[in-house]
């Protein structure tokens, strides 16, 4: 609901809490566009809605006022692998149409290459070997592809369409998908073969270092390199992993904190260089395009230009670091930023809150689409928490797409238990 004062709104609240006191079967009014002060609450059935109306939860209630300073920008972040896990985003599968359909074409575009199903390894939570499944390079990086994809159709049905785009290495793909760069399948061949050649190539490891890049600059010896900028002074080193355990040993006895990364191959360094040249012909196969949408290039740092239309560009985006922390202080530049990681975790947007660029204004949001702490009432609320804040914050939202549902299946937890889907395995 909302108004065009705060007064206004309240009386509003108070309004509706009767019309569900007296007619809980009645579906709640479309909300009037163009009022300034606004409020959504996410409830299971009437008499949840009248109890949030009168007593707010926060994980529940989205308000705010919509300023005429600036139009918002709405940005997807798109994380890498190392958040996947057995069971992500089984409840939006089985209750929202519009994401498992995107999946479901990601699942049966991939069968060919992986030879798999990754909606095996998916959504099972007994079978072992699914679970190693989720951590392998060839399976995790498409499979984590697929349900970002999955995510931001989800989104764009709703009515919330980026106007920039961050993605996190392989989320760099994502985002040159959604931005129109490459299409679905290429996508989704490419990083394929890409993940098959990384599996290939020599193991290596990584180290999250808390130091700046000129201060680690001078530990980086032995083929040790520089793999990610995540902040001002959180980086990642990559290499063989004898120099690697070097490198940390050295670190720790000097105080500096350091941590390995669950990784078996050298990402973002020179280790890859081996795979460059195959997966140069595999670019070669695929047509590049200019981006639709503005996303940011982790290798240049800034926005992305029609570098990305070249081969070139992501055979340097697979050797080169990661120069995240300049991407988010150029997002950070966006006017009203609500940035949405659109994966299934929360990294990303851990990292942006940190950065120093961030605006201590209230216009400035961040929130994850998927992850674990999202919401304590399960990744459907999570989700329906995103349209919420995006609505009051003054971003349009389509009320019909959001509303839509499997029927029986509403989704929140202690609801009836969803339809179990099965699918062809591949042999």
């Amino acid at each position: 609901m909302s108004a065009a004062t705060p007064e206004g709104l309240r009386a509003a609240a108070d309004q509706l809490a009767r019309a569900l006191a007296e007619h809980p079967e009645a579906a709640p009014p479309a909300p009037p566009a163009g009022e300034r002060h606004r409020l959504a609450i996410i409830a299971r059935d009437a008499e949840h809605a009248r109890a949030l109306l009168a007593n707010p939860a926060p994980a529940l209630v989205a308000t705010s006022e919509v300023t005429a300073a600036a139009a918002g920008s709405l940005v997807f972040l798109f994380p890498g692998v190392g958040d996947q896990r057995a069971g992500m985003a089984r409840a939006a599968y089985d209750t929202m149409p519009d994401f498992r359909s995107a999946l479901d074409e990601c699942a049966e575009l991939l069968m060919p290459d992986l030879g798999t199903d990754i909606r095996e390894a998916l959504f099972s939570t007994t079978d072992a070997a699914s679970a190693t499944d989720l951590i392998r390079t060839r399976i995790a990086q498409p499979l984590v592809f697929a349900v970002e994809y999955a995510l931001a159709t989800l989104l764009r049905r709703w009515g919330l369409h980026p106007s920039a785009m961050l993605g996190y290495s392989v989320g760099e793909y994502a985002a040159a998908c959604i931005a129109g760069v490459l299409d679905l399948p290429d996508a989704l061949h490419l990083l394929a073969r890409r993940a098959e050649l990384i599996e290939a190539a020599p193991r290596g490891s990584m180290l999250l270092v808390q130091l700046g890049p000129d201060a680690l600059s001078g530990y980086l010896t032995d083929g040790v390199s520089l793999a990610a900028v995540n902040g001002p002074s959180v980086c990642v080193a990559a290499g063989p992993t004898e120099a690697v355990e070097r490198l940390e040993r050295t670190l720790l006895s000097q105080a500096v904190p350091a941590m390995r990364v669950k990784s078996e191959h050298a990402f973002h360094s020179p280790m890859m260089a081996p795979i460059v040249a195959p997966l140069l012909a595999e670019l070669g196969k695929v047509s590049l395009r200019p981006a639709g949408i503005p996303f940011l290039s982790n290798v240049s740092g800034g926005w992305i230009d029609d570098a990305a239309t070249t081969p070139t560009y992501w055979a340097q985006h697979l050797t080169q670091p990661v120069r995240f922390t300049d991407n988010v202080a150029q997002m950070w530049q966006l006017p009203s930023v609500l940035a949405v990681e659109t994966g299934p975790g929360q990294m990303l947007c851990s990292l942006a809150n940190l950065h120093p660029d961030r605006p201590t204004n209230t216009t400035a949001h961040v929130m994850p689409a998927l992850s674990r702490m999202a919401s304590p009432h399960g990744e459907v609320v999570a989700l329906l928490t995103v349209a919420a804040q995006a609505w009051v914050r003054g971003f349009p939202v389509d009320w019909h797409a959001v509303s839509a549902r499997t029927p029986g299946h509403p989704g929140w937890p202690g609801a009836a238990k969803p339809v179990r889907r099965t699918w062809p395995r591949i042999r």
